[in-house]
């Protein structure tokens, strides 16, 4: 074995660790999550979890898990969406990998750091170009942006009263989320249209490499960087003339994040809810997403719990607002992450079957 392929052996051996300490961290933050939800309530025990669950409307139970596979397939398909407007069609399997790889590392990485890069992992390796599949990754990731800000005015319009329901740090988590949401969108929008600002953020970050000498042939990787960097520009350009590409991107990116809050409104519905009371439900999630989606945690587990059970802990006893929060996570977190890491083994697999066949 060469120099090289021992680099490469070892860098793909530190990779592999970190990703089972993200794993093993990931476990222990759902353990604790589920531990601190269930003792929130004096009466709580499995049994009387399992009786829960055995009262449960099954058909109801089943449209939640529709929903939340809906949600994986909605931004499967966004993706294709902008991949086709590039040049690059792809499967709907394909658009269903993409996303899980994006749902599944982003649950288990800080601050979903892992998922965009997952993601673009396999896109590249399905032959879409690296620029054409980072400029696809955050156009979604805009469309999907702006669908969590209009979550926020469609909640604080339908159901002003569900946000005065919940405690005053969540509320304050809830404002925060929103700010930093639509800074996110501008911030986005700026890395989209400004690639001089890009090419020299990045230039900055590979001459200060070169200065620690932690960069070999400095010159070399800023070439290669400033063809990058036209190969994205040509991609940017690209993307601004597909008006109805970007609409049904958005409009898919607003059906993932509607149909994954609506799992937690068929769990309310399934474990009895009023029919009347679902939209509020839908609201308490709603809220929810903005009062975490800024948590640095791994899935921003603990603080999403927290946040489902201040809010159902104002609409009902407390023994059933813990067993409503444990359903609904475990349906539209803890089995859309199962869902996801066996798609992207398949996926993994059948691309490495194929590259040894051909």
């Amino acid at each position: 074995m060469n120099q090289t392929e021992c680099n490469r052996a070892q860098s793909g051996g530190l990779k592999g660790q970190r990703q089972a300490l993200w794993s093993i961290l990931f476990v222990l933050i759902a353990a604790a999550s589920v531990w601190a939800i269930a003792s929130q309530a004096q009466g709580f025990s499995l049994e009387g979890f399992g009786e829960f669950l055995r009262g449960a409307s099954m058909p109801w139970l089943v449209l939640a898990f529709g929903c939340m596979l809906l949600s994986v397939w909605s931004e499967g398909r966004a993706l294709l969406q902008i991949c086709r407007g590039f040049g690059h069609p792809r499967r709907g399997s394909d658009g269903f990998a993409y996303a899980s790889a994006d749902v599944y590392f982003s649950a288990i990485t800080p601050s979903a750091t892992g998922g965009q890069p997952a993601s673009a992992f396999f896109m590249m390796r399905d032959g879409i170009p690296g620029p054409v599949s980072t400029v696809a990754l955050l156009v979604n990731l805009i469309m999907y942006t702006l669908s969590i800000v209009v979550i926020a005015l469609i909640c604080f319009a339908l159901r002003p009263g569900i946000f005065r329901m919940f405690s005053p740090l969540a509320r304050a988590m809830i404002l925060i989320g929103c700010v930093i949401q639509c800074g996110l969108v501008l911030l986005l929008l700026l890395v989209l249209k400004k690639e001089r600002l890009l090419h020299r953020a990045c230039d900055a970050v590979l001459r200060f490499l070169a200065k620690l000498h932690l960069l070999r042939r400095p010159e070399k990787k800023r070439e290669r960087l400033r063809t990058a960097i036209e190969d994205y520009r040509k991609s940017v350009s690209m993307a601004a003339g597909q008006t109805g590409v970007l609409w049904r991107s958005f409009a898919l990116n607003l059906l993932q994040r509607v149909s994954l809050i609506a799992v937690t409104m068929c769990a309310f519905r399934a474990a009895g809810g009023a029919a009347e009371q679902m939209l509020d439900a839908w609201a308490v999630q709603g809220f929810s997403v903005l009062g975490y989606s800024f948590v640095p945690i791994p899935g921003a587990m603990g603080v999403a719990d927290l946040m489902l059970m201040d809010g159902f802990g104002q609409m009902m006893a407390r023994e059933s607002a813990v067993n409503l929060e444990l359903l609904s996570r475990s349906i539209s977190f803890y089995s859309c992450i199962l869902v996801c890491g066996v798609a992207v083994l398949v996926k993994y697999m059948m691309q490495k079957v194929r590259k040894n066949v051909q």
